[in-house]
């Protein structure tokens, strides 16, 4: 993951953009598909990914790969940015950005890689061992 230096251009220009703001509320709370979200923001799918790449490189949004029971892989994106604040200090502005991605690096890869999401203990979540429970083939 690269380091962004967030300066009041980026911060303006990316949140700026409506369906960027429209993206990230779509996003929030539940990973979803490129497909999804395009059809929820009635964008065309080109649109949408452009849009994710700009997000997901200034770290609101991180883009999780699955590899389904049939082998096929595909990518989730979901907003992590909790808190965006534009400030006036010394005459200049100063921007601060609060996201929620919690989990290191190689959790992240390990967890992707795995396909499932743990918990403090390592244990499968709940929600993980149902999904593999039920037959998810594409209908």
């Amino acid at each position: 993951m690269s380091e962004k230096k967030w300066c009041p251009e980026n911060i303006l220009e990316v949140l700026g953009d409506s369906l960027c703001r429209d993206l990230l509320l779509v996003a929030n709370g539940s990973p979803a598909s490129a497909h999804s979200l395009a059809e929820r923001v009635s964008t065309s799918l080109p649109t949408v990914y452009h849009r994710l790449n700009v997000l997901v490189d200034y770290d609101l949004v991180v883009e999780r790969r699955r590899v389904n029971e049939s082998g096929d892989h595909y990518r989730l994106f979901e907003t992590v940015l909790e808190r965006a604040e534009l400030a006036l200090e010394n005459d200049e502005y100063a921007v601060s950005i609060e996201t929620g991605e919690s989990q290191t690096s190689f959790e992240s890869f390990w967890n992707e890689f795995r396909g499932a999401s743990t918990d403090a203990t390592g244990d499968r979540s709940a929600e993980s061992a149902n999904a593999e429970s039920t037959d998810s083939s594409p209908s």
